[in-house]
């Protein structure tokens, strides 16, 4: 509620922005802004930085070369970020929910078909075996 009432407040169009936060932002102070957006952006930075190692790391070990899933990854990311992150946010987000869903519901399935059983982990191949 807090938030809603400063977005009414502080910027009445900050709803129609891409990023609102930034918006309120800059209407609270130039400096404010400018930090906001560098947390934001370190924010972005970081977690792209993360995803594309996990799935650099992933497709390494099917396709080989790490360096170069890196580079393709980075040129896909160049090219899909063209489209807007209004755009992006438009499709995706009832495409993740759908997939949530999905993903919830086998969770749920396989929880009470194991419900009671006792928990047997396999060994992963990246776990060290004790002595």
């Amino acid at each position: 509620i807090l938030g809603i009432v400063t977005t009414i407040y502080a910027n009445p169009y900050a709803s129609m922005s891409d990023m609102p936060v930034i918006t309120i932002a800059n209407n609270i102070s130039h400096f404010f802004g400018i930090l906001t957006e560098i947390v934001v952006w370190l924010g972005v930075f970081t977690t792209a930085t993360t995803l594309m190692y996990t799935i650099a790391n992933w497709f390494s070990e099917y396709f080989g070369n790490y360096y170069l899933i890196c580079i393709l990854i980075g040129i896909f990311s160049l090219l899909f970020s063209g489209v807007g992150f209004s755009n992006i946010i438009s499709y995706f987000y009832p495409i993740l929910g759908g997939v949530g869903a999905v993903f919830i519901l086998f969770m749920s399935l396989t929880m009470r078909k194991n419900f009671g059983k006792p928990n047997i982990k396999k060994e992963s191949k990246y776990v060290q075996k004790s002595q």
